[in-house]
């Protein structure tokens, strides 16, 4: 079992979608800001502005919202660990299937009993994702035979 999910919290729109029209509004504002700069227009209102938001969100949109990138808020299952990782900036948590001794799920909250002590993993996203999540979760658990209360 291999399992990654990011945790998005877009409720519109699915997370490619977003993916998409991120890095699509983020070029276009690049675009514009370089073109008023060629045909000489204000330097200090071209560059600084839609230059730096352009950029951003075209680098959002590759690093932050996917599977594969360190930065992104997720949760990854695999046979021999689960990792959780809630924000951009905040770092990942690896828990060993074999230290976990049962898993209870709460709105928006998971706690892990963890041989030696309990780590709770809290997360923003929609009624979606969460529910992902746990059933990720919850199936690769009860697959260790370990204890899930909740969900």
């Amino acid at each position: 079992m291999n399992t990654t999910i990011v945790i998005h919290n877009y409720n519109i729109l699915s997370l490619k979608v977003t993916r998409i029209v991120l890095f699509v509004i983020g070029f276009a504002l690049s675009a514009l800001s370089l073109s008023a700069l060629l045909e000489g227009g204000n330097l200090v209102q071209a560059i600084p502005t839609n230059l730096f938001w352009g950029i951003f969100l075209m680098v959002t949109s590759v690093f932050a919202l996917s599977e594969k990138s360190p930065f992104s808020p997720k949760v990854k299952i695999t046979d021999t660990f689960v990792l959780l990782k809630n924000g951009f900036w905040s770092g990942s948590k690896k828990l060993m299937w074999e230290h976990i001794n049962q898993i209870e799920f709460g709105s928006y909250k998971i706690t892990f009993r963890h041989t030696g002590k309990d780590f709770v993993f809290k997360y923003d996203s929609d009624s979606e994702v969460s529910i992902q999540i746990k059933k990720a979760i919850r199936a690769a658990g009860e697959e260790k035979n370990i204890s899930v209360i909740g969900g």
